[in-house]
């Protein structure tokens, strides 16, 4: 090949990166000018919400693995045996079912995201802003094959004599089936409820979860439940409880 056409060739590809580079700027741009225009923001502003937005998509998946391997608490009772990672809540305890309601369950995970939310704020620079927040509100919502985490933190957001108030909920979808999930682990108590030395693991299989038992003494032992279908940052999310016979 000739001098001239290697020439001609090299300008046509920086021609094409230059291109490339440029389309992505404008498409960034717009991007940014259709959050503007659809949060109602100043750009300031913007500039904390995309921090905090991203923040709590980085922050919320770790905390709700945690929450999966401590029986959904936040701090785990008293009487939680120690595992690898975490401490393992009782569900079943000798004749009794000490399994904590779907509602507090929820609770508890909204509880875990949302002090690691505060935190992002916390940790959080912003060149000549200043932000006063309040106390965030984070929820839970599970559905047939998802969770699903809302945080709303309310914050005064300043720079310079320009002052607004950012109030704008932070939404985070996971696939994980935690309603599955959940209602395996109640069948699994409701099954020792009845009869201890005989839980059929049928019913698990069907729904397409996994189910490890892992005695721990010979009347002590922990349930992992995973979902094969959902991971956390290429880690499958489990579910962990133990029952005392």
């Amino acid at each position: 090949m000739k001098r001239g056409q290697l020439t001609a060739i090299t300008i046509v590809a920086l021609l094409i990166l230059v291109i490339a580079v440029v389309l992505a700027y404008l498409s960034r741009q717009d991007n940014e000018e259709q959050l503007q225009q659809t949060l109602g923001l100043p750009p300031f502003a913007e500039q904390v919400y995309l921090y905090m937005d991203s923040c709590m998509k980085q922050v919320a998946p770790p905390a709700l693995q945690q929450w999966g391997k401590q029986s959904g608490y936040a701090m785990p009772p008293d009487d939680a045996i120690q595992g690898e990672e975490s401490k393992i809540a009782i569900y079943y305890k000798k004749g009794e079912n000490d399994m904590p309601a779907q509602s507090a369950m929820l609770a508890e995970g909204a509880k875990m995201i949302q002090e690691r939310v505060e935190a992002c704020a916390q940790q959080g620079e912003f060149s000549g802003i200043v932000i006063t927040p309040t106390k965030a509100q984070a929820t839970i919502m599970i559905t047939e094959e998802n969770v699903v985490a809302k945080v709303v933190y309310p914050m005064t957001i300043q720079k310079e004599e320009e002052t607004i108030m950012l109030d704008t909920p932070y939404t985070l979808t996971m696939p994980i089936r935690l309603k599955r999930i959940w209602e395996g682990a109640s069948a699994i108590v409701a099954m020792e409820m009845k009869d201890p030395k005989n839980v059929d693991l049928t019913l698990l299989m069907e729904q397409d979860i996994d189910v490890e038992i892992t005695p721990i003494s010979d009347a002590v032992l922990v349930y992992t439940l995973i979902d094969q279908h959902a991971k956390i940052k290429e880690e499958k999310f489990v579910w962990m409880f133990a029952n005392k016979l």
